[in-house]
């Protein structure tokens, strides 16, 4: 987007809210998901009948998280994950 108040309106309002996307990992949903949970939202609630999917989407967010925190601080929160 080329205008910083609309991001930042928009970013806010993913950081204050309450999501449920339902499909959640299948390409569309996912896609969808990634957005959410890169811009740190208060919640997310991701449904979806593959449980093979949703272990992947669950592995993909830990990896989210460790790579932001080793970009905020250098260090890894678990090298086990």
């Amino acid at each position: 987007m080329d205008n910083p108040y609309i991001e930042a309106e928009i970013s806010d309002i993913v950081k204050n809210g309450r999501f449920l996307v339902i499909g959640g990992t299948g390409t569309i949903g996912s896609s969808i998901c990634r957005e959410l949970f890169a811009s740190d939202p208060k919640v997310l609630h991701v449904v979806d009948i593959s449980e093979n999917n949703m272990v992947e989407l669950v592995e993909l967010f830990n990896k989210m998280l460790l790579e932001f925190n080793h970009k905020e601080t250098g260090n890894f929160l678990d090298d086990r994950m």
